[in-house]
Formats: C-alpha cells, sequence, structure tokens
C-alpha cells in the first residue's frame, strides 16, 4: 500500500493532526466529512488530490492503523445511517498536540 507519505502525514487521508482518538461512544467522522477535508486540503496546498475511490480506499486502512477504528455502515448523519468510523473525532484546540 502506498500512501504517498507516512500515515497520519500531510499527504494521508487523515491528517494525524486534524483527527484524534477517543473512547467515547458517540463520537465519530464520516466518510463524506474526511473525505471533503482531505479535498480542501489539497486545494488549499495547490495539491493534484488523488482519485477519491483510491483515497477512500487508502482512509479504511489509515484509520485502523492509527486510531483501531474499522469502517462502520451505521455512523448516524441526519437521521440516516451513513458511512463512517467510531471513537474518533476532529481535534480541537484544547487536545494534547501530542495525543
Amino acid at each position: 500500500m502506498s500512501l504517498e507519505g507516512e500515515p497520519g502525514s500531510e499527504w494521508s487521508p487523515v491528517p494525524r493532526e486534524k483527527v484524534v482518538g477517543t473512547s467515547e461512544d458517540g463520537e465519530d467522522l464520516s466518510v463524506d466529512g474526511l473525505t471533503k477535508d482531505y479535498l480542501l486540503n489539497c486545494a488549499d496546498r495547490k495539491w493534484e488530490p488523488t482519485p477519491i475511490k483510491t483515497k477512500q480506499g487508502e482512509l479504511k486502512d489509515v484509520m485502523l492503523e492509527l486510531f483501531g477504528s474499522s469502517q462502520s455502515g451505521s455512523v448516524e448523519r441526519d437521521g440516516k445511517s451513513v458511512r463512517g468510523y467510531r471513537r474518533v473525532r476532529w481535534r480541537t484546540a484544547d487536545d494534547d498536540p501530542d495525543e
């Protein structure tokens, strides 16, 4: 598997500086939300994004490796089940930067 960089690096589908693992039930991120963040990151840096299907496939491996989170088909958004990852969330300013 080639991620164009180390898992969690700026080239990864999940920048480690943006996502944090948690033990809290109810904390989750959708594949769509992570994908949108990846595309915005590419646009900000003027990078050519990897095809979305490729990046979403890499996302499964990276989320499992970094956070022990397998993809679920039942993350709830707007009353509907979508694909996503449980026990992860967007990092906030209050989080330990080494976490």
